[in-house]
């Protein structure tokens, strides 16, 4: 935490010039993906945005906040027109021991700039002079990479061995962005061209939520916190404005609303949320994806379900060591990535559908990991065991 002068100190004082500081107080009531949530507030107790220059304020004036009040800690806010990039990287490294995993630290030596320990000491930020290249995700797997829209919680505590400066690093942000595959698209979706039903929309910047798409989000807990913009859903990656304005139209394409309704949507939580403004085609495009999405699930699904029950037979054919529990674990896994490539599911959802204990389907997730027929993408076991990301193996030609 930033509650001594020793630790400030170590906070590079080219951040500390800039007026882009918000407080931030951990809240259980707004939890996030089961988390406490890591509410930003302004030095006047409203909360802040990290999109909104107007809700920030200088590093001195949040410090002596924070002093005298109930904050939990203090935030830098990342943006388009600042010379920094932020990379978090999550659930590597243990506390108790000062274990931290070879993946991490190969990153942390590849950037060479200042580093910091997360607030929970689980992890670690590093901030370098950079551009993020566009069109790419913010977040593989424990790695997730900002350059506005974001604030990161600044402890100040300080990574021995790391620069104490922020340094240049793009050659190098590029070459690891490449190594993790952060290049690829968020989605091909995206390349979708803008059709001439999208382009003949009625373009509106006051435009307001329609009301019989206002009666489907204040029906629906996951739209609303979509709406909101502080729960994703499960095979959310992108926690911006965008990530969730995405993931909003595409629900709601899928329950049939129509294309000036969902323009009309986007424009109004965009504004909602005080999201940074953006190009008439860049809304249009946004739709057609959506559209473009919602038809492609509905005319693929069950293809896709035929293939993912041929999958989980295949593994049983394949690989004699595979037993009834087994299959079971594998078909749930299936189920649950029926909408993409991979199954985002936890340990205690697994569990539920097939009562029986924890313990007993870790044993039997470790052994089909083993045996390769299933491919754990977030490998974030050791720190936090109810959390996984599979992709089933032996794919069929």
């Amino acid at each position: 935490m930033v509650n001594t002068v020793e630790v400030r100190h170590f906070i590079p004082e080219e951040l500390r010039v800039l007026r882009q500081w918000v407080l931030m107080r951990l809240e259980a009531e707004r939890r996030k993906n089961g988390k406490l949530a890591k509410v930003p507030y302004q030095c006047n107790g409203k909360t802040a945005s990290s999109t909104n220059a107007s809700t920030w304020a200088s590093f001195d004036q949040v410090v002596e906040v924070f002093d005298g009040g109930d904050y939990t800690g203090i935030g830098y806010v990342f943006t388009e027109t600042d010379a920094y990039v932020g990379i978090d990287l999550d659930g590597c490294r243990t506390p108790k021991t000062g274990f931290v995993e070879p993946w991490a630290q190969q990153i942390i030596e590849q950037l060479d700039s200042y580093t910091e320990f997360s607030v929970s000491g689980t992890g670690f930020h590093c901030y370098v002079k950079a551009t993020k290249p566009t069109d790419t995700k913010n977040r593989v797997g424990g790695v997730e990479i900002y350059s506005s829209g974001r604030y990161f919680v600044v402890t100040g505590e300080h990574v021995k061995g790391t620069p104490l400066t922020i340094n240049t690093r793009q050659a190098q942000l590029e070459t690891m962005m490449a190594e993790y595959k952060f290049a690829q698209q968020v989605s091909t979706l995206k390349t979708t061209p803008t059709s001439a039903a999208v382009d003949g929309l009625v373009f509106d910047t006051n435009a307001r939520c329609p009301d019989d798409v206002w009666g489907l989000i204040e029906a629906s807990e996951g739209l609303q916190g979509l709406w909101r913009a502080d729960t994703m859903l499960d095979g959310q990656t992108d926690d911006s404005p965008s990530g969730y304005g995405f993931m909003l139209l595409g629900q709601l394409a899928m329950k049939g609303i129509v294309a000036q309704s969902l323009l009309d949507t986007l424009i109004a939580f965009r504004r909602h949320v005080n999201a940074r403004d953006r190009s008439e085609s860049w809304y249009r495009d946004e739709v057609a994806n959506a559209l473009h999405r919602a038809d492609q699930m509905r005319t693929t699904t069950r293809a896709s379900n035929d293939t993912l029950v041929e999958l989980t037979f295949r593994h049983l054919r394949q690989e004699p060591e595979v037993k009834p529990i087994d299959f079971c674990v594998l078909a749930v896994l299936a189920l649950a990535s029926r909408d993409g490539d991979t199954a985002r599911v936890s340990v205690k959802e697994i569990t539920a559908q097939l009562n029986v204990s924890e313990e007993h389907v870790q044993r039997h997730l470790r052994k089909l990991e083993g045996l390769g027929c299933i491919v754990v993408i977030e490998t974030a076991r050791r720190h936090r065991p109810k959390l996984y990301r599979f992709a089933l193996s032996h794919v069929p030609p």
